[in-house]
């Protein structure tokens, strides 16, 4: 047997396959987003289904809720819960502070120069905007793997 996964379009459909469309079927009808004529022809059809594609085609423009066993992703805490922002915002804030005291010192007798602790400032925002972005992409890696962790593979639970 080859290591290719057949379409899903044309796997044979289970009987559980069919109850839970059915019920999906039902839950949207009792929102309102069905009308009951239109809700008792799609249970009819998912009955009568034997591929997962004819169940799919029955729901597609319903949209996907998630179900009562599925872990769901919690929201992500905002930028400042993270201790290692504050630790880059302290470091470069020190760094401008010192090239600010610099320019001072130094700048008054040298015009010439200009307003340079302005391009490390433009150049620390730069940075502490690429840290935050790093460390949300790290903190969403993190909290996908533990939701995986927690959910059972499709198809091998019941």
């Amino acid at each position: 047997m080859s290591g290719r996964v057949p379409d899903r379009r044309i796997l044979r459909a289970s009987d559980a396959d069919r109850d839970n469309t059915v019920e999906v079927i039902r839950r949207h009808g009792s929102m309102g987003r069905l009308r009951v004529d239109e809700m008792t022809d799609r249970i009819g059809s998912a009955l009568e289904a034997q591929t997962l594609g004819q169940l799919d085609d029955l729901v597609y423009d319903l949209p996907r809720e998630p179900l009562m066993d599925e872990p769901v992703l919690e929201p992500r805490p905002p930028l400042w819960h993270y201790a290692t922002l504050w630790a880059r915002a302290a470091q470069l804030f020190v760094l401008n502070v010192a090239c600010l005291g610099i320019w001072a010192v130094d700048g008054v007798g040298a015009p010439h120069h200009g307003f340079w602790p302005g391009w490390v400032g433009a150049a620390s925002v730069f940075m502490f905007f690429r840290k935050a972005n790093r460390v949300r992409a790290r903190e969403d890696r993190r909290r996908r793997r533990a939701l995986q962790a927690r959910t059972p593979p499709r198809g091998l639970s019941g």
